[in-house]
């Protein structure tokens, strides 16, 4: 067995079952790439790849895969080589900060599945991939798979892991908790600004470059002075942002955490202002995962950071990024569409009021939006759509189509009732198209005060036979007064009787046919044509019995009644 933690090198037999095992990483990665999870090709993938796990560790304590930039090794031992560039696996791990990855005995098939699905889902960057690798193997709580990583925040491709930048970031939190209290106490947020401005200045002279010490060609040294010169005259924006991030993330002093929630408030809303997207999505990406890393450590900054996304989601906040959705630049509305992702669901009601004044790609990337933070929380989609106009109703109700949440449909019955008929109208159309059977739920359709929805509603009724729904449709027939001029609905409500009842309406629609007083039944009745036309769609023995004892009676409004339906489904017409 080999012992990795000390100086000896794995055997060759080692690093070759190492070698196998990042191939058949790489490989179910690639398979969920091209397959859905249930596929033969993505589970053959992952059980080649457990199998080979669950055999390493039979033998060794564990798996310790440490990440370089482009390649990853085993007791020092390249078992995998790969390039810097996207979508590369080891570079992938290198750019979310991991150091290194360890696979412990006793590691089941779910625990391999999510490690694929994570690594399948952030191998390459992308305006869909909210997070990186490192926090959702954190979220994923995987027992058996452990890791260490690099502790940045804004900015994975940093070079901050040296002891004396360290060393400067800490004198100036120190700096800072010292000079930014007036005189009241207080912490000033302006000159908590400076002092990060300073320090970010102070850290980047720090790490100037020797040339005299570096053996280049005349070519390299230009090129590299370039390099320099280009760095050295770029905005001080993100050294700034980072400056902030590791002060969220280092201090345990409430309030300039606090202060520096507000600084980092005015940066974004700033952001928006000048549009520079790109310190809008540091921005929010810090803070959303600044917010996962106190979830455990620090408690008290949660509600904090909460109040944070709560003030940014505003409308007042959020308006100057209206601004870049009304135009047509598809590169500034692409990295705009990548900052709506990282808003909370409180966002929606703001994003809602830009949809008017959006280009058509400023409206596709704010619809997406919507639809990912409603999925977050319906609620406060519903909320939103309440209290939006007519307009912006029907195009939010017209996004429930694309979500997936088991509570549409209960917001869709609630919309039912919605004060206009155009969104009441389309809110019964999605649950038609979805093949939504809630008759029960939906009942007050049927006195809706739009006739075109009623009707819609009646031949909803009547496409499956249901006793619960022919129940409601038999109570509402025989409470509902019909006015003189609603004939043909009446008829249309016995039509969907038929279609719908069963053998349980019979003598409903029996009574209704053949009873009431001897005078009433000389003249022809629309109620009765409707029984009559209801029990040739139920087409039993029993109905057909009736209708053949109505279309011999001796009274004309019986006959009329089952004369006029028996001529129509004369032959095998009955509905079966």
């Amino acid at each position: 067995m080999d012992d990795v933690t000390s100086t000896e090198s794995p055997s060759p037999e080692t690093v070759s079952a190492c070698k196998a095992i990042t191939t058949s990483l790489l490989l179910a990665v690639k398979m969920h790439s091209m397959y859905s999870p249930e596929h033969v090709n993505c589970q053959e993938a992952l059980g080649r790849l457990q199998n080979e796990l669950d055999t390493f560790l039979r033998e060794h304590e564990d798996l310790r895969l440490e990440v370089e930039k482009d390649r990853l090794l085993y007791g020092g031992e390249v078992v995998y080589k790969g390039a810097v560039k996207d979508g590369d696996i080891a570079f992938a791990l290198f750019r979310d900060g991991m150091l290194d990855i360890t696979f412990q005995k006793g590691i089941e098939v779910d625990e391999t599945n999510a490690l694929v699905k994570i690594l399948h889902h952030y191998k390459s960057l992308s305006g869909d991939a909210e997070g990186d690798i490192v926090t959702a193997l954190w979220e994923g709580r995987l027992p058996h798979i452990k890791y260490n990583a690099a502790e940045h925040i804004l900015d994975s491709e940093s070079d901050a892991d040296t002891i004396t930048q360290e060393d400067r970031k800490k004198q100036l939190l120190n700096s800072i908790e010292q000079k930014s209290i007036t005189p009241s106490g207080a912490l000033d947020v302006r000159m908590i600004a400076e002092e990060l401005l300073i320090g970010s200045q102070q850290l980047k002279e720090f790490q100037e470059i020797d040339f005299s010490s570096l053996e280049l060609s005349e070519e390299e040294a230009l090129k590299l002075r370039d390099l320099v010169k280009e760095e050295e005259e770029r905005d001080t924006t993100g050294e700034v942002l980072e400056m902030a991030a590791d002060i969220l993330r280092g201090t345990e002093n409430e309030a300039l955490f606090e202060a520096i929630l507000v600084y980092l408030e005015e940066q974004l809303v700033g952001s928006f202002k000048h549009k520079d997207l790109s310190a809008s999505f540091r921005i929010l990406k810090g803070m959303r995962q600044i917010g996962k890393l106190s979830e455990e450590k620090r408690p008290w900054a949660l509600p904090l950071i909460k109040d944070f996304f709560k003030r940014i989601s505003e409308e007042k906040s959020l308006s100057r990024l209206g601004d870049v959705l009304a135009t047509e630049e598809k590169h500034q509305i692409k990295k705009a569409g990548k900052v709506l992702l990282l808003l909370p669901p409180e966002a929606i009601g703001a994003l809602s009021s830009m949809i008017h004044t959006a280009s058509s790609p400023g409206q596709k990337a704010l619809l997406k939006a919507i639809v990912v933070l409603a999925g977050r929380d319906l609620d406060k989609f519903e909320e939103v759509l309440e209290r939006a106009d007519e307009v912006t109703a029907l195009r939010l109700v017209g996004l429930l189509r694309l979500m997936e949440d088991q509570k549409v449909a209960e917001v869709l019955v609630r919309i039912t009732r919605h004060s206009s008929e155009a969104v009441r109208k389309e809110a019964f159309k999605i649950i038609v198209e979805q093949k939504l059977w809630i008759p029960e739920k939906i009942m007050n359709l049927i006195e809706d005060q739009s006739i075109s929805i009623r009707n819609a509603f009646i031949r909803y009724l009547g496409t499956r036979r249901s006793e619960p729904a022919a129940e409601r449709l038999v109570e509402y027939l025989r409470s509902h007064k019909f006015g003189i001029n609603e004939d043909n609905y009446l008829l249309a409500c016995f039509e969907a009787l038929g279609r719908c009842g069963t053998e349980k309406s019979i003598p409903f629609l029996e009574q209704t046919l053949l009873g009431g007083s001897w005078f009433s039944k000389w003249r022809s009745s629309a109620r009765r044509r409707g029984a009559a036309l209801a029990l040739s769609e139920i087409g039993t023995d029993q109905a057909k019995k009736i209708l053949k004892l109505a279309s011999s009676s001796l009274y004309p409004g019986l006959k009329e009644a089952a004369g006029s339906v028996m001529k129509k489904r004369r032959g095998p017409g009955a509905h079966k």
